[in-house]
């Protein structure tokens, strides 16, 4: 099983922090419908400007490692 580099859709859903770049929270829900969480600097999701003003939710991506295990999921897309 070899990883590859996916970038994972995610929402993002708030402004967390202004220390520069800027924090942001990010929501996906994965394979089991469990909802998880991110947070992390602003450019890492996205290559927009976001801060507090900012309208939520943005669309974003967050860069990740997939790895298969030969299970075929559902695109809940």
């Amino acid at each position: 099983m070899d990883p590859t580099t996916q970038n994972l859709s995610v929402q993002i859903v708030r402004f967390v922090d202004d220390r520069f770049p800027g924090l942001v929270a990010c929501e996906f829900v994965d394979a089991n419908s469990l909802r998880h969480v991110l947070i992390d600097k602003v450019p890492v999701f996205t290559s927009e400007l976001l801060d507090a003003a900012s309208s939520y939710p943005q669309p974003g991506s967050a860069p990740c490692e997939v790895w298969r295990d030969g299970r075929t999921l559902k695109d809940v897309n």
